[in-house]
């Protein structure tokens, strides 16, 4: 499984590093920066790889029914790389700036959320098909050859464009809500507690943020730095209010349309499609928040 690609890391690591085994994994990352333009640079992101291949088989295995030892070795490369290019620990406004561990700790963060992402996607992927698939079997066993579909989705929708979209339009409360809700699966339910307790403490998040929709890190530091300084009730009260937007908000990603606010509620009520993202964000909002 991968071994070729194993033994080119090995040659890599042996070739530049030659005592990287004797390194540890921060060791490695903090040194690598500094031959980041040598040619050096390639055997410490080798040795990286390596410290952390048993971790990315351990990922696989626990996976392995949906995703590939290649899924699981992208993840790792996304996850070294990010640490490299983007550093976090040498940010003053980083909640881990001069952790000794910092890097360890981003990488194992970053890999992890990256499988979370992959599965959240995945499973999104297959409820959307078998509900077509079963949809289209139903009607054709009634309707015999005769049947035509009622919509075609011309407009797919994805929930990592929708946050992508609000944070570089400055909607930063949205695209962190909806990140809390589909990413971490903090369901909004209640006085909203938990997802009161997430956004106050968006400063631990940042980098898994940053690398999971690819922005800026000092862009994000900045928008978190504007919504944790909002007090718990007024952050209570943005939360029921960005949850009656987001429906019409998810209603024109899917349709690809502009309606006004009546017709909004129209259409919601209308077309199964939207209220399946609806509850897929989300679930039911009438549950009763744990103590």
């Amino acid at each position: 499984m991968l071994e070729n690609t194993k033994e080119a890391y090995l040659a890599c690591a042996n070739m530049y590093v030659p005592d990287w085994k004797m390194m540890s994994k921060n060791v490695l990352a903090f040194e690598a920066l500094e031959k980041k333009n040598s040619k050096e640079y390639d055997g410490y992101v080798s040795a990286l790889m390596l410290k952390y291949w048993s971790k990315m088989i351990s990922y696989y295995h626990k996976c392995k029914l949906v995703a590939t030892a290649e899924d699981a070795h992208t993840w790792l490369v996304q996850a070294v790389m990010y640490a490299l290019d983007n550093h976090p620990w040498t940010n003053p406004k980083s909640s881990i700036y001069q952790d000794k561990n910092g890097p360890d700790k981003v990488i194992n963060r970053v890999i992890e959320s990256r499988r979370k992402t992959f599965y959240q996607q995945l499973n999104r992927y297959n409820r959307k098909i078998n509900s077509a698939i079963l949809s289209l079997d139903n009607l054709y066993e009634d309707m015999l050859d005769t049947y035509t579909p009622l919509c075609e989705d011309e407009h797919p929708f994805i929930i990592d464009d929708l946050i992508i979209r609000a944070f570089k339009e400055k909607d930063y409360f949205f695209a962190f809500l909806v990140d809390a809700i589909v990413a971490e699966n903090i369901k909004p339910i209640g006085r909203h507690k938990k997802l009161v307790t997430h956004l106050k403490n968006l400063n631990t998040h940042a980098d898994i943020f940053a690398c999971r929709y690819e922005l800026n890190m000092d862009v994000v530091n900045r928008a978190i730095t504007y919504i944790t300084r909002m007090g718990r009730p007024d952050i209570t009260r943005k939360i029921n209010l960005t949850l009656s937007d987001m429906k019409r908000k998810i209603i024109k990603e899917q349709l690809g349309i502009k309606t006004t606010s009546d017709e909004d509620s129209k259409l919601y009520s209308s077309n199964s499609v939207v209220e399946y993202y609806y509850t897929d964000l989300w679930g039911s909002c009438n549950e009763s928040e744990d103590n």
